[in-house]
């Protein structure tokens, strides 16, 4: 007897689960790889483009460039967003020359440097004008005058100010003319389109939604254009979008503070320790220009991959890629990351000071996605964390009342990882409470074997989460291409066995491999006090 479910197989005869994926593999002459699953019973179509670029290809004075492109990409084209693109060009380059002179203006007007005096001892003017790029700073503008260590304004400056703001304005409302403000998102939304977004992580950058079968030409219409003729429209708008966007999910936020601080202790060198969003002095600092540029760089079809899932036939959907995107010119592929985290020899340990209660992050550093240790610290996560029958739940939450939240994560990515625990105190008890517990179960999970009531559970908990995952078409290509990025699609074949495969040593030899005092970093958020 053979049972269907989704396209999942599971064979009694062999206690296999064989998922029938049927995925379809091309690669365009320009390199661009193209996913099709063909879903004749379902009413629509999920498509994804992913872009293999993300916070670790940025680098200090760049970083959160991958982010603010992400949202540029929504601002249109040569040809859409516009009622009169040859007019509306000149007015747009003269609102960035203005715009980036007032950026250089306003910090010289603030920036701290060192004081110069004349050899008579007295202040005097520094020759130059700021100069920002690739993170380096130079002065190189004679508006301001420096005196004891601060820029002080001058009145030439401030009138410079005064001048190219009442230019600005004049041309904003110009320009406003010539814009058709979200007019990709009405175009989808008008022919039926559903879950139109886009997402940025520190591996990927994806556009996706899902349409009528029969909108499939238009997708390919739209995301070829915005992918070889995007207008970098309201730029530095939309980069006070950002930073406001900072502000609230990192700055003000003890959770998004708190992991911000982690991921640069854990990681000293990879450039996983910058935050997806980015710091906000480099936010503050990014061009149109630098942001262009890393478009042509990262946004080539060479580095992209196309998946299509639903209601579609191979044949068209090949006809309709040949025609709107092979015609695009492939790029030098982009360099490799070549930095690799040293080993780490001792524990970490950072205080974040909030207004907030306390909480605490522990981290280990682990291994990439697809190593035999990558699917036994699935089942560790899950034996650890996953519902009201984990371990942390019965033993922190039920027994000993130490929490009020607390779960763990195999973050593993195309670089190696980290396995984190997260942990919120249950008033009156503290960290230092939470952080001995948690150790304790660290160790019995290195020291004893899980019992095979658990081990089977969790294995159970892991295949139907990740069949439901894979139920929705929007779900398939999102784990097409997350996993074709970092690894391969192939991953998806046979990772219900391999975490089957998964033994009560294997547990025990990972547990003692990552879990050790000298692999470990702790964040503790305490809260600030008023001196």
């Amino acid at each position: 007897m053979i049972c269907l479910i989704l396209g999942v197989f599971f064979n009694p005869l062999t206690a296999r689960t064989e998922i029938n994926l049927d995925v379809k593999e091309f690669t365009l002459k320009n390199g661009m790889k193209v996913l099709i699953m063909e879903r004749p019973d379902s009413q629509s179509v999920a498509v994804r483009i992913c872009f293999k670029v993300g916070s670790v290809n940025e680098h200090p004075g760049l970083t959160g460039v991958s982010h603010l492109l992400e949202h540029m990409l929504f601002k249109g084209t040569e040809t859409i967003s516009t009622n009169d693109y040859a007019k509306e060009k000149p007015v747009l380059e003269r609102i960035h020359q203005i715009q980036d002179r007032l950026d250089r203006l306003r910090k010289n007007q603030s920036r701290k440097v060192p004081p110069k005096a004349s050899p008579e001892g007295e202040p005097r003017p520094y020759g130059g004008r700021l100069a920002l790029s690739g993170g380096g700073i130079s002065l190189q503008h004679k508006d301001s005058l420096f005196m004891g260590g601060v820029a002080q304004s001058s009145p030439a400056a401030d009138e410079e100010i005064k001048t190219l703001e009442t230019e600005l304005e004049s041309l904003l409302k110009i320009h406003r003319q010539y814009v058709i403000p979200k007019e990709i998102s009405q175009i989808y939304q008008s022919h039926g389109a559903q879950g139109l977004n886009a997402s940025t992580s520190s591996y990927i950058t994806s556009y996706y939604c899902e349409l009528p079968a029969n909108k499939l030409e238009l997708w390919a219409w739209l995301e070829s254009d915005r992918m070889t003729k995007p207008i970098l429209r309201g730029f530095y708008s939309e980069r006070d979008v950002i930073l406001e966007e900072r502000r609230t999910r990192t700055e003000d936020n003890p959770d998004g503070a708190l992991y911000a601080l982690f991921q640069s202790t854990i990681y000293q060198a990879h450039p996983l320790r910058w935050p997806v969003i980015g710091w906000r002095s480099d936010i503050q600092s990014l061009t149109p220009e630098q942001v262009y540029r890393y478009w042509q760089q990262y946004y080539a079809p060479n580095n992209a991959v196309a998946i299509v899932v639903g209601n579609v036939k191979t044949d068209e959907v090949m006809q309709l890629m040949k025609k709107y995107f092979e015609p695009i010119p492939a790029q030098p592929p982009p360099s490799e990351i070549v930095t690799v985290e040293p080993e780490q020899q001792g524990e970490r340990r950072v205080v974040l000071e909030f207004e907030a209660e306390p909480r605490i992050l522990i981290g280990y550093h682990t291994t990439t996605i697809g190593h035999d240790d990558d699917y036994i610290l699935d089942l560790a996560d899950m034996i650890l964390s996953s519902g009201r029958t984990s371990r942390f739940y019965k033993k922190l939450v039920v027994d000993q009342q130490l929490c009020l939240q607390i779960g763990s994560s195999n973050g593993t990515g195309k670089y190696p990882g980290t396995f984190m625990i997260s942990a919120t105190p249950k008033h009156p008890q503290t960290t230092e409470e939470v952080e001995k517990a948690i150790y304790e179960e660290l160790e019995l999970l290195k020291n004893q074997p899980v019992s095979l009531v658990e081990l089977n559970r969790a294995k159970k908990q892991l295949e139907a989460g990740f069949l439901r995952d894979l139920r929705s078409n929007a779900g398939m290509t999102s784990q097409l291409g997350n996993y074709e990025v970092m690894f391969s699609w192939k991953y998806l074949s046979d990772k219900v066995d391999r975490h089957k495969a998964v033994t009560q040593e294997d547990i025990l030899k990972a547990a003692k491999k990552y879990f050790m005092p000298a692999n470990r970093t702790v964040a503790v958020l305490v809260k600030k006090t008023n001196h």
